[in-house]
């Protein structure tokens, strides 16, 4: 039954959401988890988002712990593939993991209620109840009307720091210019001839600035899913003049898409806004421009490209995903220099490696820029030089007790956030929030001043990789060469042996 005071408040039931109403229920703390849908998931789902990636920095696996059971019990279910390996990471990320929306929204459901996690669906975060520079409670509409809770932990979830902004919480938006990353809606076309579709892009390689294989490495794609997964960005030579000319109704100049883990079901990121999204208006219109989008882009892949002949629109995400918006003033600020270098930090509460993917800021595109080393046409893609720590003061307001964030919006720059905000870091923050949550309350103190090595060894307990192992290294990266050259010795690719990286050790 929900009441009005709990040990912890989560809002926001999305990825990070979910992991650390998880993490707080398995701890024994009395948990309420608000969200506004009637599911779970938030960007995985109500998003419309297939594709988890990525786990692994090359081919070490970076993110485990909390994160890693919740992709087995999906492709245990059926509703996942495992990791997939990229023959070529470039604009696509090491691995990925393409799942099911619906097993994602059970499996979330199931793991919340096995931990004694209350929801409160169709609820919507309203305000923040501050006294002395901490948050007691938040108030909260829904059916019944406005609503107060408390609790003596709070955990900002909300994909664009609500809670922490309403508390009065120092925060960013963006670049120096105050220019964000644009968002997509999501979409999914049915009924693809996929092996006509992968003919069709062997036939025309040189028509895509991205391209890759995505290989099973440790377990087999369970029968019931697509077996053959692959991604593509381009269709230059038939999409670009309609593009510019108007024939097509969007923001971009390709087309990028990927396989699904449902047969015959292509999802594409082919959508572009650039709107603000803690803003009524602007989010509305942004919702309603990537519908456009959506609906002109699929006709064009009906008329003219091969595979498409019977599709059909099947699904689009309920919100636009924005892939940033606020972004709070931690105790720590983490930087682009600490993302591509690679650095450790002493309070670190999870790995992680992901490119730094700057999606353009402002309409147009990097297509005729005369740099294309690090440029698509989407914007920027960096590589770092190898796995970075993300400091648990990056979740923890300056100047705001009661409260820790988990998901795009903690405390990182606009560049460093092009790898930070990937779902399984957000996870991985998620799970570290509620066992923090955890320590605060039974050590009586505030989150900021948490033994944070008590919080490392709880987190290494539940499985999270905080230091690398060698041995274990070096098997994933054994594991992963042999998966690779079976493949190219025995199926067709849309990459050479030449273009596949082998990250050698």
């Amino acid at each position: 039954m929900i009441k009005n005071k709990y040990d912890v408040i989560v809002v926001g039931g999305g990825t990070g959401g979910v992991m650390a109403a998880i993490a707080a229920g398995r701890e024994g703390l009395d948990t309420l988890l608000i969200e506004q849908y009637g599911f779970l998931g938030g960007t995985a789902t109500a998003g419309g988002l297939c594709n988890m990636a990525s786990f692994y920095f090359r081919d070490e696996q970076v993110i485990k712990g909390l994160p890693q059971e919740f992709m087995d019990r999906m492709v245990a279910r059926g509703g996942s593939t495992p990791h997939l390996r990229a023959l070529r990471s470039y604009g696509s990320g090491y691995y990925a993991s393409l799942y099911n929306r619906e097993t994602y929204k059970n499996v979330a459901l199931e793991m919340c209620e096995e931990a004694g996690v209350e929801i409160l669906f169709h609820t919507y975060f309203v305000e923040a109840i501050v006294s002395g520079g901490r948050i007691r409670g938040v108030t909260v509409v829904n059916k019944s009307g406005l609503s107060t809770y408390y609790a003596d932990v709070f955990i900002d979830c909300s994909g664009d720091a609500d809670v922490a902004a309403s508390a009065g919480a120092a925060f960013t938006m963006g670049n120096a210019e105050g220019l964000i990353a644009p968002g997509s809606l999501m979409f999914d076309v049915a009924n693809v001839d996929i092996d006509r579709l992968h003919d069709y892009v062997m036939s025309t390689l040189d028509d895509y600035d991205v391209k890759t294989e995505q290989i099973p490495v440790r377990a087999p794609i369970p029968e019931n899913l697509q077996q053959r997964q692959f991604v593509a960005q381009g269709f230059y030579s038939i999409f670009r003049d309609k593009a510019l000319s108007g024939e097509v109704y969007t923001q971009k100049e390709s087309i990028l898409f990927t396989t699904t883990a449902l047969p015959g079901v292509i999802s594409l990121n082919s959508s572009r806004v650039h709107n603000n999204p803690v803003d009524a208006r602007d989010r509305t219109a942004a919702i309603l421009d990537g519908h456009k989008q959506a609906a002109s882009i699929t006709d064009f892949l009906i008329r003219y490209v091969p595979g498409f002949e019977h599709a059909y629109l099947a699904d689009s995400g309920a919100e636009i995903g924005f892939r940033e918006s606020r972004h709070i003033v931690g105790e720590y600020t983490m930087t682009a220099e600490d993302v591509q270098r690679g650095r450790h930090f002493d309070d670190v509460i999870a790995r992680y490696g992901f490119p730094c993917d700057i999606h353009k800021e402002t309409r147009g595109s990097f297509y005729d820029h005369a740099d294309k080393s690090d440029r698509t046409v989407e914007g920027m893609w960096i590589e770092n030089d190898d796995v970075y720590d993300l400091p648990y003061r990056c979740l923890i307001p300056e100047k705001l007790d009661g409260l820790i964030i988990a998901g795009k919006t903690i405390s990182v720059d606009h560049i460093a956030h092009g790898s930070t905000r990937l779902m399984p870091l957000v996870m991985a923050e998620g799970q570290a929030a509620g066992i923090a949550a955890k320590i605060a309350i039974e050590d009586q103190t505030e989150l900021r001043s948490i033994d944070i090595g008590k919080l490392q060894k709880k987190l290494i307990e539940n499985g999270a990789s905080l230091y690398r192992d060698e041995k274990i290294r070096e098997e994933d990266y054994r594991l992963a060469k042999e998966a690779i050259e079976e493949f190219l010795a025995t199926k067709e690719s849309v990459n050479t042996r030449e273009d596949t990286e082998w990250f050698q050790l």
